[in-house]
C-alpha cells in the first residue's frame, strides 16, 4: 500500500471496539493535509487472500482496498463539511437515533457512551450522517460529545424515541412473506439462515406462525420494540401475548404465546442458533423475552 500511495499518505493499523466487544483491525489511511481518514476493515480482505495466497490475490486485494478508500474518501469528504456543525445539539437532535446492545456483551463500550438500561440490554445512541445506496453513515454517540452538547442520556432518549420510528418505520410480517424470495437471495443478509433455519424449525415442530419485526432499512431493527405503541399493536392483531425471539441486532421474532412453549426450550434455540448462524457482532441475547398486553410490559421470559 505504501509502494502505491507514496510519500503523501500516512498510514497506519488501528484496533477497533465493536459490538460484542469485537475488536477487528483497520487500516487508516490518510492524505496528508487532509482531516478525512478513510478505514477499511482488514479481517474480510485476509480471508479473501488466504482462500488463494499468492501475489496474483494479493495485488487484488490491494486493488480493492484502494477503491474502498476511494470511495470512502468521496463520501467522508462531503460529511467533514458538516463537521463543524456536529458540533451544535440544534444541528443534529433531530439525527439522533437509537440501537439495542447487549450489557453483559459490551462492558468496556458502555463505558465510552451514554445509555440506559432496558432489562439485560442497553439504549445507546447514534447520529445519522448520511444515507447511500451501499447503507447509512453514522457515528455512535460518546460522552464526550454529550459533554459538548450539555444534555443527558434521557434527553437522548426523548429525541431518539422520536425520531426512530419516523426514520425507520417498524416493519412486521409473517416468517413466510419474508421468506418468500429470500432463498433465491441467500447470503446478502447474515441473518438469512438464522430465519430459513427457524421457518423449518416452525414447519417441522407445529409451532405457532412466526412474525419478524425490524424496520423498514432492516439496519438495528431489535430496536423496533421499543418504538411507542408496536409491540402492542402486533399483540393485539395476533389476540395473543408474545414471546420475543432477539434473533440479532437487526430484527427480533415475535411467538404467540402458548402454554406448550417452554421459555427454557427457546433459550436453548436461540442460542443454538446464533452460535451457528449469526455473526458475533450481531448477537443481541441469548434467551426470550415476553410481552403481556394486559400491562403493555417487556420482561425476560
Amino acid at each position: 500500500m505504501e509502494t502505491r500511495l507514496g510519500k503523501g499518505y500516512s498510514i497506519q493499523v488501528k484496533d477497533t471496539l465493536k459490538n460484542n466487544s469485537i475488536v477487528e483491525h483497520q487500516l487508516m489511511l490518510q492524505k496528508k493535509g487532509s482531516s478525512v481518514v478513510p478505514a477499511v476493515y482488514l479481517q474480510e480482505q485476509y480471508e479473501l487472500y488466504m482462500k488463494q495466497p499468492d501475489e496474483e490475490r494479493l495485488n487484488w486485494i490491494i486493488e480493492n482496498i484502494l477503491s474502498s478508500y476511494e470511495q470512502q474518501e468521496k463520501e467522508m469528504g462531503e460529511v467533514s463539511k458538516l463537521s463543524h456543525k456536529l458540533l451544535h445539539y440544534e444541528y443534529v437532535k433531530d439525527n439522533i437515533l437509537f440501537k439495542l446492545i447487549n450489557t453483559k456483551d459490551n462492558k468496556e463500550l458502555l463505558m465510552q457512551v451514554p445509555h440506559i438500561p432496558y432489562l439485560d440490554l442497553s439504549i445507546v445512541f447514534y447520529v445519522s450522517i448520511s444515507e447511500t445506496e451501499q447503507g447509512i453513515m453514522t457515528a455512535l454517540v460518546r460522552n464526550q460529545h454529550m459533554e459538548v452538547w450539555n444534555v443527558t442520556a434521557y434527553d437522548l432518549y426523548e429525541v431518539a424515541r422520536k425520531n426512530t420510528p419516523e426514520r425507520m418505520p417498524a416493519r412486521f410480517c409473517s416468517m413466510e412473506e419474508m421468506i418468500f424470495g429470500l432463498e433465491e437471495d441467500l447470503g446478502k443478509n447474515p441473518t438469512d439462515e438464522w430465519e430459513l433455519d427457524m421457518l423449518q424449525i416452525e414447519r417441522e415442530d407445529s409451532f405457532p406462525h412466526l412474525y419478524i419485526l425490524s424496520n423498514t432499512l432492516g439496519i438495528n431493527g431489535a430496536a423496533a420494540i421499543l418504538y411507542p405503541e408496536t409491540l402492542k399493536n402486533c399483540s393485539e392483531a395476533l389476540k395473543k401475548d408474545l414471546f420475543i425471539l432477539p434473533s440479532s441486532t437487526h430484527e427480533v421474532l415475535l411467538l404467540p404465546y402458548e402454554e406448550k412453549i417452554e421459555a427454557e426450550e427457546l433459550a436453548c434455540m436461540i442460542r443454538n442458533i446464533n452460535r451457528e448462524d449469526v455473526p458475533r457482532e450481531d448477537w443481541l441475547s441469548d434467551h426470550a423475552y415476553f410481552y403481556r398486553r394486559e400491562d403493555d410490559k417487556v420482561t425476560a421470559a
